[in-house]
């Protein structure tokens, strides 16, 4: 029986490996169709996860125009808009 890993970080690991041998198989056999599908799951979803709510963050500082009193609203609010450009 295969012995359970509390490490979180390893976990993610393995699985990343498994996964990516999965698609070396299908794209070998012609499945680039379900290689691509299977890509995305695995992969654009944590990124959009991850744009999305940093987005969602930035804006309400952007739309409250106050972070704090001694940094510039507009020095803050330039830069807000240009992460936000970036992701």
């Amino acid at each position: 029986m295969a012995e359970a890993i509390s490490d979180p970080h390893e976990q993610s690991k393995i699985e990343h490996e498994k996964s990516a041998m999965l698609a070396n198989r299908q794209t070998a056999a012609g499945h680039h169709a379900e290689t691509l599908r299977a890509a995305v799951s695995i992969r654009l979803y944590p990124k959009l996860i991850t744009a999305v709510t940093t987005i969602s963050a930035l804006i309400q500082i952007t739309v409250s125009g106050s972070v704090s009193p001694v940094v510039s609203s507009c020095i803050v609010q330039s830069f807000v808009v240009t992460v936000i450009g970036g992701l």
